[in-house]
């Protein structure tokens, strides 16, 4: 699972920010990455999809709760 996790964080640099926070990473990033490191396989490109795709998502959540819970009410 650690091979996720650092797919996962060399394709987080590569995402962009906007007014309300960081951006989704963009799937042509995983892509790169698979491209990069001799990822050919569809199940392994896939896999690693998902991997990111969630831990991406876990960030983005923890990030849009930890901005609510800090805005000003």
């Amino acid at each position: 699972q650690v091979y996720y996790y650092n797919a996962y964080q060399r394709c987080s640099r590569s995402r962009g920010a906007g007014n309300a926070g960081p951006l989704p990473i963009p799937v042509s990033e995983i892509l790169s990455y698979c491209t990069l490191f001799y990822i050919a396989q569809l199940d392994e490109r896939e896999r690693l999809f998902r991997y990111v795709n969630d831990l991406d998502e876990a960030y983005l959540d923890h990030v849009a709760k930890q901005s609510k819970k800090n805005s000003p009410k």
